[in-house]
Order: C-alpha cells, then structure tokens, then sequence
C-alpha cells in the first residue's frame, strides 16, 4: 500500500506540474491570439514585407520558431496531460479495485472468526458432556466397586454359613450316632437284667 500511495502521489505532483505548463502555454496564445487584432499589431503585419533588415528577419524567424516550438510543447503537454489522466483513471480504478479487495477479506475474515467462534463453543459443549459423562461413569465405577465388594462379602459370608452348617450337621450325626449306641447299650442292659431275673425265678 505505501509503495502505491508513493507512485499514485507522485504521479499527482507531475500531472498537477503538467497542467501549469499546460495553462501557461494556452495563456501565452490567448493573449498572442488578442493582440494579433490589434492597430498597431496589423500595422505591424502590413510593414512586414518592408522590413528587409537582416535584424528584422532574424527576429521574425525567432517568432516563428517559438510559436513552433509552443505548438510542439502544447502538443507534446496535452499528450502528456491526456496520459496522466489514463493514468490517474487506471490507478484509481486499481485503488478502488484494492479497497473493494480489502472488504472483501474483511467479510471473509468475519466470517472466519464467526466460525472460529462456533467452533470454540461447540468444543466447550462437547467437553462439558464428555466431563459429565465421565462423572456418571466414575460414579457407577464407585457403584460397581461397591456391589462388588458387597457380593464377596456375602459370599464370604454363605460360605462360613455353610461351613457352620456342615460341622452342625457332623455333631448331629454324631450325637444321633452316640444316641443309638446308648439306645443300644440300654436295650442289652434292659435285656440282660430281664433274663437275669426270669432265671432266678
């Protein structure tokens, strides 16, 4: 941008010093073109062909050579006018062009930080969820553990429970054993002390 601003200043400067030579040439003929009209000036004219001197004639030739030469500058500053304007109209098309550029990537540059912006919150939602789910996972996690442990528990539990059943069940059979042993024992007691007595008699 600084090296356009540069070139578009710089061809402003030349074609405003342009136009100045432009005015003082055109101001030059307009008052050349007023006084050719003038008394004295077509007395001038008429007493031309007297006027022989060799001073004369050179003066005459100079004239002419710089109205030439005043009509090749005018030429040459219309020409250079006509192509600082072309000029001026291409540059500022080019600025007009750039600052529509420039708008242009300010909208997508918008539009970029609108979905920048969409994308943050979306990250922000998602890991919001993904922290709550992992609370909820972590609590049934602690859940689990605990059931778990509740579980070995109770089977720890059943199992000395049924152990205990075993060993009762083995002093029953013991103790029913021990009873008919006793049972036993009276019945050949009871037995013995009858026949004992049936032979006394």
């Amino acid at each position: 941008m600084g090296r356009r601003f540069h070139v578009t200043h710089h061809a402003t400067l030349s074609f405003l010093s342009t136009r100045e030579s432009i005015y003082a040439i055109q101001y030059n003929i307009r008052s050349f073109m007023n006084v050719k009209t003038w008394p004295w000036m077509k007395l001038y004219f008429k007493i031309k062909p007297l006027l022989q001197s060799a001073e004369t004639e050179k003066e005459l030739a100079n004239m002419k050579e710089n109205y030439e030469k005043m009509k090749t500058d005018l030429a040459k500053a219309l020409s250079t006018k006509k192509q600082m304007e072309e000029k001026l109209v291409s540059l500022t098309q080019e600025k007009n062009d750039l600052a529509l550029q420039v708008a242009s990537e300010g909208e997508s540059l918008n539009d970029a930080e609108e979905r920048c912006e969409g994308l943050i919150k979306s990250k922000i939602q998602q890991e919001a969820k993904l922290k709550e789910t992992t609370e909820r996972l972590e609590d049934e996690e602690e859940i689990n553990a605990e059931l778990t442990a509740k579980k070995r528990k109770l089977e720890d539990e059943c199992s000395e429970l049924k152990k205990d059943i075993d060993d009762l069940e083995l002093t029953l059979a013991k103790v029913e054993k021990e009873k008919h042993a006793t049972e036993n024992k009276v019945l050949c007691v009871t037995i013995a002390s009858l026949t004992k007595q049936q032979t006394n008699k």
